[in-house]
């Protein structure tokens, strides 16, 4: 009796020990959605941590909900830029369903970092866990895991700009994954696509976004066929190119009939570009103001963020270079007062740009000097257009040698984008160096790659102005003839730009 006594009080005693930890998991999880809804990521972070910690002593364990705390847990952390606190919480979810022999939670949590490590760049860690994977996979015939994993092979081959291993791994995972798996394989046709977009070979990109929309439009799943429109337009965003009517068209129905804010914002960020590209600088202001005031009221702080990097580059450009350091300093304190590094880091990029066109030129470098030392890892795009800019500055000092120095690293960071717009001004830069130094065959061979770059990706202004310097060139060497047909065919260029060419240094 005694025994049964016991037994029973220690029962109850358990019992009520295992409501009162779900009690705490769920009081924690509902404190950090709230702080999550607040946009207060650093104190969202923290929290789901907890209650991830929290949730793992409960029994029996709520395993989906676990995963799901310790993915949003390392999402804050992310973004806030706090990436050895990201690192620890993946790995603490990866350890602890190892540790319980949940070998599908394991395979989630794996590809989940993987994921984030590609993203970031950090290609030898996530080697080694995407082949961890791997092996996971095979050794319980996931089909679907192993596909991922050829997947995410894929994605570690596009960053190192390895197109044989993309197009292998791609054809991969197509056999593994089932053919009503649509959204994966839409990410797979999307990734080739993006990889082709992103080297200005349109031909290949088109025929792959064109797979990925087909396969969207078979499952009939609308959210997927946004999807696949978002990521074509985002691709040519990204490398500032002009986007279709119609591709804007067809999103901005689907954003309507959702009634999507964000999507609709995203519309008008689309329309910007393109009038940035047409040099239409007021209506391209317009529209960027209109994003920004959409993701005010529904409380997007990073997008807002990215709105006034964009206000002040069109600001920047029409000259309003006070207002433009308005938007950027008033940017620059929300981003210190949500914690968010990554966004800060672009925005005092930003700043020193207008310092730049203002001619404070000591306080610019000042500025990008401290960015350099900030961050670890140099060859990034933000990297590259810092040295750009620096070899900007040197080069207004007429200290061509440092210019050039800055200018090559940041032609070794653009390289393996051989093809984008960042590459082709770049190799302006350069050209323009070249120009000054006399070296004029070496600046023609550079002008002339940039030149086929601008004009294969619509950007008028730029063309003008490299058929301008190269004009210049000829008229140097008293071949006015070749002189006078690049000068017209600036000036037709410059027709479709409010009649106005961007001289480059490089240009008397």
């Amino acid at each position: 009796m005694r025994f049964f006594l016991f037994f029973l009080v220690l029962f109850v005693f358990n019992t009520a020990t295992q409501a009162q930890t779900y009690t705490i998991a769920d009081s924690l999880f509902n404190k950090a959605d709230s702080a999550f809804r607040a946009t207060e990521y650093e104190k969202a972070a923290y929290l789901f941590y907890q209650c991830a910690k929290s949730e793992s002593k409960c029994s029996p364990v709520r395993y989906d909900d676990l995963l799901f705390e310790f993915i949003n847990a390392a999402t804050c952390f992310k973004a806030i830029g706090n990436d050895s606190m990201m690192l620890t919480v993946h790995k603490e979810c990866i350890g602890f369903y190892e540790r319980e022999k949940k070998t599908c939670y394991t395979l989630r949590s794996l590809y989940e970092l993987s994921n984030y490590l590609i993203t970031n760049n950090k290609i030898k860690d996530a080697q080694l866990l995407v082949n961890k994977l791997s092996a996971y996979s095979l050794s319980c015939k996931d089909s679907s895991s192993i596909a991922k994993s050829y997947l995410l092979k894929a994605n570690i081959s596009a960053v190192e700009n390895n197109q044989t291993d993309l197009l292998k791994h791609y054809e991969s995972a197509l056999s593994y994954f089932p053919v009503n798996d649509y959204e994966n394989i839409c990410k797979l046709h999307l990734l080739v696509a993006e990889f082709n977009a992103a080297k200005q070979v349109s031909v290949q990109a088109e025929m792959y976004f064109n797979k990925a929309k087909q396969v969207a439009n078979i499952s009939n799943d609308e959210e997927l066929q946004v999807f696949v429109l978002q990521a074509q337009s985002q691709a040519l965003l990204n490398e500032k190119s002009f986007i279709p009517k119609q591709l804007v068209d067809s999103l901005s129905f689907f954003y309507s009939n959702f009634n999507d804010h964000e999507g609709l914002a995203f519309i008008h960020i689309l329309n910007a570009n393109n009038f940035n590209i047409k040099f239409s600088l007021d209506s391209a202001l317009i529209e960027y103001q209109v994003a920004k005031s959409i993701f005010e009221k529904i409380n997007n702080i990073e997008e807002q963020i990215s709105s006034s990097i964009n206000i002040a580059d069109i600001l920047k450009q029409k000259g309003a270079y006070d207002y433009a350091l308005v938007e950027l300093t008033a940017a620059a304190e929300t981003c210190k007062a949500y914690g968010l590094n990554t966004a800060l880091f672009k925005v005092s990029s930003a700043l020193g740009n207008i310092y730049i066109a203002q001619g404070k030129y000591d306080v610019a470098i000042s500025c990008y000097e401290g960015l350099l030392n900030q961050k670890e890892n140099s060859n990034t795009k933000e990297f590259a257009h810092i040295y750009n800019n620096i070899g900007g500055v040197y080069t207004e000092w007429g200290e061509y040698d440092k210019a050039f120095e800055y200018y090559n690293k940041a032609l070794q960071i653009f390289k393996n984008n051989s093809l984008s717009r960042d590459y082709a001004i770049t190799l302006s830069n350069i050209g323009a160096i070249q120009e000054l130094n006399i070296q004029h065959e070496m600046a023609l061979l550079n002008y002339n790659e940039a030149l086929q770059i601008f004009k294969s990706i619509q950007d008028l202004a730029k063309s003008a102005t490299v058929l301008n310097n190269i004009g210049g060139i000829y008229y140097y060497l008293n071949q006015n003839t070749k002189a006078l047909e690049y000068y017209t065919e600036a000036l037709n260029y410059s027709k479709f730009v409010d009649n106005k060419i961007e001289y480059s240094i490089g240009v008397r």
